[in-house]
């Protein structure tokens, strides 16, 4: 019940993905459905949709029709690898009602992971460039990167700044088409979600306050929020490469049954990160605590073993 107080918009399927991600627990949909309403509690859905209705009924039609599609494109259309594709898109709001303020954001086509974002008052191609360069800057170059065909990125005559990088870097450029399969739709449905769970909900009052609470957001959404595109994992397990370890461990753990988790067996935890450019990643694993850079096992603490008194 803590878990559902802290996040009132998870519904059933994603308390489902987040148990089985980090506690090891695994529960159907319609039993934890059973639960929230034993403890009086309605399925997050039905908060969103009640809001949706009283607000506007055709907004929420049109919105689970094209949720709807982009699940299909998710499982048709998706890079098979890390920074193979990175997608690039813009949307707007409003702080305070008062001016109007750009959220620029790259997401990683693979795993869903926010890259990198910026938060602007105007929606410049200088600033476009801004971001773009701080995700290559984190985490290197992409060999792809999709956008629309906005006027940041591309024009019908002449060269842009962000064709010219591109070129420059040897990144190919695609850009995205109407009602075509290969389209911006996981970044588009990413701009969606932080706009009714974050910024339709709370009214900023600066643009600084804006910032920080975005930073919050990318930081859940990309190690903390499971999705149902990638399997119930979250994107940082697919970005940083450990997802079929993942896959496993839960697979092991479901074997053993919940008991085990709820007498205070093994949770999924785990930690992952970049360090001097190599990849770093901290796991525990039977009670040792395995340390492994760029994939190779460095070091490993057993917690188990008990000093003799």
């Amino acid at each position: 019940m803590k878990l559902r107080n802290a996040n009132m918009f998870l519904g059933s399927r994603k308390l489902k993905e987040y148990l089985e991600r980090f506690e090891g627990i695994f529960l159907s949909s319609a039993t934890i459905n059973k639960i929230l309403r034993r403890f009086g509690f309605k399925p997050a859905d039905e908060i969103i949709q009640a809001e949706a209705r009283k607000n506007d009924p055709q907004k929420q039609k049109k919105f689970e029709e094209e949720q709807a599609l982009l699940k299909k494109d998710w499982q048709r259309f998706c890079r098979a690898n890390p920074k193979d594709l990175y997608q690039i898109d813009l949307m707007t709001f409003y702080i305070r009602d008062a001016h109007r303020v750009w959220l620029i954001s790259v997401m990683d086509d693979h795993s869903r992971f926010i890259v990198n974002w910026g938060l602007f008052r105007d929606k410049t191609a200088e600033n476009v460039l801004e971001v773009l360069k701080g995700a290559f800057v984190k985490y290197g170059l992409p060999e792809e990167i999709l956008t629309d065909n906005g006027k940041q990125f591309t024009a019908w005559k002449g060269v842009t700044l962000f064709e010219k990088l591109l070129t420059k870097l040897n990144i190919h450029h695609t850009k995205a088409t109407a009602h075509h399969p290969q389209t911006l739709g996981k970044l588009e449905a990413y701009h969606r979600n932080i706009q009714r769970e974050l910024i339709d909900v709370e009214v900023f009052r600066s643009m600084e306050e804006a910032a920080t609470r975005i930073t919050d957001y990318v930081e859940h959404y990309n190690y903390a929020r499971t999705h149902q595109g990638i399997g119930g994992l979250v994107p940082a397990d697919r970005y940083f490469g450990i997802a079929q370890e993942i896959e496993r461990k839960k697979t092991e753990q479901k074997a053993i049954g919940n008991e085990k988790v709820l007498v205070g067996g093994n949770k999924l935890i785990y930690m992952v990160g970049k360090l001097f450019g190599h990849s770093l990643r901290i796991q525990d694993e039977g009670g040792k605590m395995l340390v492994y850079i760029d994939g190779n096992l460095k070091k490993s603490l057993d917690f188990t073993i008990k000093s003799a008194n």
